[in-house]
């Protein structure tokens, strides 16, 4: 309602959010295996800088109801933020063991329950924080704390971007100090 859409407008609209979702996965699973040899968790840090961009470009351009403009914009945030998502809600828990070199065969499970744990907060924290901030700034502060957030989240991929590269050039032998950053 805020934006201007009637409600078929709208699940059409928030739709594409999920289709660049889709193309996203399929594009960052490319991108990791032939320009990041493999390397899935440091293909992360570059999509979540461009779904922070593209949130801020939503906060900035998003126009009251509908638009190619708006269709546009949701279609790019939910391609960005797919890789993230994907990789870090799934394959990167057991990666993160995997590189640790830790033969406790719990370590997969406890780190893959630490990150959805962390995800459960968030949604949880999302459900009241979301609603408040927009009642009090509007929509476009969300994607400004959304766009922050995400620069935030790629930064703290340091950590496991290096030792994702060191285990990965123990193992192959490939030169990954050489991977876009």
């Amino acid at each position: 309602k805020a934006a201007g859409y009637q409600v078929h407008n709208a699940a059409r609209i928030s739709a594409l959010l999920d289709l660049g979702g889709v193309l996203g996965s399929v594009v960052a699973g490319l991108v990791a295996d032939r320009l990041f040899h493999g390397a899935m968790i440091s293909t992360c840090a570059p999509f979540a800088m461009a779904t922070s961009v593209s949130l801020i470009i939503l906060a900035l351009a998003y126009d009251k109801g509908p638009s190619f403009k708006n269709a546009l914009l949701l279609f790019s945030a939910g391609f960005f933020v797919a890789a993230p998502d994907g990789v870090l809600g799934g394959a990167a828990a057991k990666n993160i063991a995997d590189y640790n070199a830790n033969e406790d065969p719990k370590l997969p499970a406890a780190v893959s329950g630490f990150i959805n744990g962390c995800g459960s907060i968030g949604a949880i924290v999302q459900g009241i924080g979301t609603a408040a901030l927009v009642d009090t700034a509007g929509w476009s502060a969300l994607f400004f704390c959304l766009a922050a957030l995400m620069g935030l989240a790629s930064i703290t991929l340091t950590p496991a971007i290096q030792l994702e590269q060191t285990y990965l050039t123990q193992q192959g032998g490939r030169d990954l100090n050489s991977l876009p950053r």
